[in-house]
């Protein structure tokens, strides 16, 4: 999806999503979209609805969680956990599209999120 156009709300055409044909996503297609390509079952929807799929957890962030930013209608692929690992901080990375195409980018250098913040991960099963 890198290079690929912010799409909002990338619904395509005969049902197929945007995101599949790399026409384009927004952030909750992105996420679902990493989820796809990793060979595992998942449906598109908002960042609103993304918690249908993910479920939130209580104990440490870990790289691929997606992170949920429910006042900013956002949600993010933690892409770099850094030091102190575990814990979100506007040191790590993460790989979202706001507005723009996909990018990986320093939580603290984004307007596009605000705490608070939700860790989610998707079921292990595929």
């Amino acid at each position: 999806q890198l290079n690929t156009p912010y799409v909002f709300g990338s619904a395509g055409p005969d049902g197929r999503n945007q995101t599949d044909l790399l026409i384009g996503s927004d952030c909750a297609d992105l996420a679902v979209y990493a989820r796809r390509r990793a060979g595992f079952k998942a449906e598109y929807t908002s960042s609103y609805g993304i918690d249908q799929q993910a479920r939130e957890v209580k104990g440490p962030a870990r790289e691929g969680d997606v992170l949920h930013f429910p006042s900013m209608r956002h949600v993010a692929i933690l892409f770099e956990d850094r030091e102190p690992k575990g814990v979100v901080t506007e040191d790590d990375l993460i790989l979202h599209t706001c507005w723009a195409p996909p990018t990986v980018q320093r939580i603290g250098d984004t307007t596009c999120v605000a705490p608070p913040y939700r860790v989610l991960r998707f079921p292990s099963a595929r």
